[in-house]
């Protein structure tokens, strides 16, 4: 057996490996260069039965070394490579040891080679074996590459299909969400592994999903609870409101919030929770209140609440809210907040006056002259933004 093709170098020279017995075979599995073990490696890999042929060596043969190296192998590489030439084998003794190998690996390409090796075996016993670790607190990479095989496979009991579906990473058809399938699917959704995954495949079902899911809203998680309300909105359901006035009720932040974000998705009907997102405007976590802002809450008087308010995000909305609730009667107001401290604020007020029209230009004309240099530079944006208005054709 010699390797003429495969070379190893030696002090930069390369230097063939000859094979004439299971001495310098054993000699080269041993040898201290990883790129000697590896040649020999790829030899064996192509030529196993002539490998096998030279017999044991010092009463070892080929597979138990191949098995003892990689039990002590710490080099990735070379046990990966190892690992590699042992699936080539049909000894009875290689499925058992990848087994093993597979239940203990976290490595992906290890448990790979074993799973792909495994599901060479005859008859149908490695699959149960497979879906074991599906069915048992899944983990990757075993369950990955158990979802991947049996992915291949036909003739699915209606959960298992639901954990391969979650699971895999190759084409797979996702099973529909019925009585038979619903216990695993909300399985899947509390699995922190492959929650993100279930989601994705859960939308992709489309509304019968998202109605069946509603009516399971009691008992989803917060995590899911805050999807089911993005996707209701996204997907414009109208039994969605029914859930984004629920989580508004609720005590829980998190949901609250996931609920006035799912009303802004509403477009024009966000006019439906102006009351009922009322309330959030002035609430202490001011994500929640800037949210309550974008979902078109109500404020009666958005000049007094701009006055009270001190951080950016909210100020900002309530400024674009002072305009769009206002109108022209909001220039006073905004023409003041030309000299905030905060460059946001005037950034905001500016385009907030310029979208007022010529009475908003006319009435910061002066600004242009102010003796602060943010002032006048604000105020010139907004009567710029109004020249510009009166110099397009048509205008």
């Amino acid at each position: 057996m010699s390797n003429s093709s495969d070379t190893a170098r030696d002090g930069g020279r390369p230097a063939k490996i000859q094979i004439a017995g299971a001495a310098d075979l054993f000699r080269h599995l041993r040898d201290p260069r990883l790129e000697v073990r590896l040649s020999v490696l790829a030899t064996i890999s192509r030529l196993p039965q002539k490998a096998l042929a030279y017999g044991p060596h010092n009463g070892t043969d080929l597979l138990s070394e191949l098995f003892q190296q990689v039990h002590t192998q710490r080099h990735r590489d070379l046990r990966q490579a190892l690992l590699g030439t042992l699936s080539v084998f049909r000894d009875e003794r290689v499925a058992p040891a990848f087994q093993n190998h597979f239940r203990a690996t976290r490595d992906d390409r290890e448990a790979w080679i074993c799973a792909r090796r495994l599901a060479c075996e005859p008859g149908d016993r490695m699959r149960s074996f497979f879906l074991g670790f599906l069915r048992r607190h899944p983990h990757p990479p075993q369950s990955r590459c158990a979802a991947n095989i049996l992915a291949r496979e036909t003739g699915h009991a209606p959960a298992d299909a639901v954990r391969i579906a979650v699971h895999c990473d190759v084409p797979f058809p996702t099973p529909p969400l019925d009585d038979t399938t619903e216990a695993a699917w909300l399985d899947a959704l509390q699995e922190t592994t492959t929650a993100r995954t279930t989601l994705i495949l859960l939308e992709s079902l489309g509304p019968h999903a998202y109605h069946r899911l509603r009516e399971r809203w009691t008992t989803l998680g917060r995590g899911q609870k805050q999807w089911l309300l993005a996707w209701g909105a996204r997907a414009g359901d109208a039994r969605a409101v029914e859930l984004c006035l629920e989580a508004l009720q609720s005590c829980d932040a998190a949901l609250q919030l996931a609920a006035l974000q799912a009303i802004e998705k509403f477009g024009a009907a966000r006019y439906l929770f102006r009351h009922a997102a009322a309330p959030f405007v002035e609430h202490p976590d001011k994500a929640i209140a800037a949210a309550a802002l974008r979902a078109g809450a109500a404020v009666p008087d958005p000049a007094a609440l701009l006055h009270r308010e001190s951080d950016p995000r909210v100020r900002r909305l309530l400024v674009a809210r002072l305009a769009e609730a206002q109108g022209e009667a909001a220039i006073p107001a905004l023409s003041a907040l030309l000299a905030d401290n905060d460059w946001r604020i005037r950034n905001q007020a500016a385009d907030a006056l310029a979208s007022l029209g010529p009475r908003a230009a006319a009435a910061v004309a002066d600004l242009t002259e102010d003796d602060r240099e943010e002032v006048r530079v604000a105020a010139r944006q907004v009567v710029a933004a109004h020249a510009d208005a009166c110099a397009e054709p048509g205008a």
